[in-house]
């Protein structure tokens, strides 16, 4: 098994402190597995009203991940549900799905899946930020009130470090009409029979034309 290698790290102003921008963005580009680590205090992140100053040290599973014009990689964790610690889950039955950019800028969309009426708008919304966290600075807000709002924030680490498994091996790729750009009919069915993972990689280079590759592991 391929080790988990730091791509990319940044301090708590987010200036690279190891690693490079286009090493990440080299290894989105070959599909490679991303996990953040990050760094807070609970009191000024988890709960602002204890007098814990506890380091917490977490690291998360960006399950979708995007190369922007070749160049800006960026990650959304797909499997998060928010949390109301610490009692449990959050008010509403709902996802989390927070985006990470390589520049430590982040945002979130909550679609709620209660199937309650929407009682807001579409479009930019005022902010609804929680002002009890210095360190969490909210940019913008969008469609509050509606079954999926959204945000575009910073919240400041101490510390971001961007790690990737990168140990996927390209078996099939094919353009926009289907014909095959490569291919690697015999080794995809041997892998995937002994036990391999198999994932797909979209490129939209141009707006016009597009490629898709499917890529699998042994695991």
């Amino acid at each position: 098994m391929t080790d988990w290698t730091l791509a990319l790290e940044l301090d708590g102003g987010r200036s690279i402190s190891r690693g490079s921008q286009s090493a990440l963005s080299d290894a989105i580009r070959r599909a490679a597995d991303l996990r953040i680590y990050t760094e807070f205090r609970h009191n000024e992140h988890v709960d602002v009203t204890s007098d814990s100053k506890e380091l917490v040290r977490e690291v998360a599973e960006f399950g979708e991940t995007y190369l922007l014009q070749d160049s800006w990689a960026a990650g959304i964790m797909t499997l998060r549900q928010p949390v109301g610690l610490p009692g449990g889950f959050g008010p509403r039955p709902s996802m989390s799905f927070f985006l990470y950019n390589q520049d430590g800028q982040q945002a979130i969309a909550r679609p709620h899946l209660d199937g309650a009426p929407s009682s807001g708008t579409p479009g930019p919304s005022k902010l609804t930020g929680d002002l009890s966290m210095p360190k969490q600075h909210q940019q913008d807000s969008w469609d509050t009130g509606t079954n999926a709002p959204s945000h575009n924030f910073v919240y400041d680490f101490d510390v971001y470090r961007y790690w990737v498994r990168d140990d996927w091996n390209e078996v099939l790729a094919h353009d926009d009409d289907g014909a095959n750009i490569w291919r690697w009919a015999t080794r995809y069915p041997l892998m995937y029979l002994m036990g391999g993972e198999s994932r797909s990689r979209h490129s939209d280079g141009d707006g016009l034309n597009h490629s898709t590759s499917l890529r699998c592991r042994q695991s």
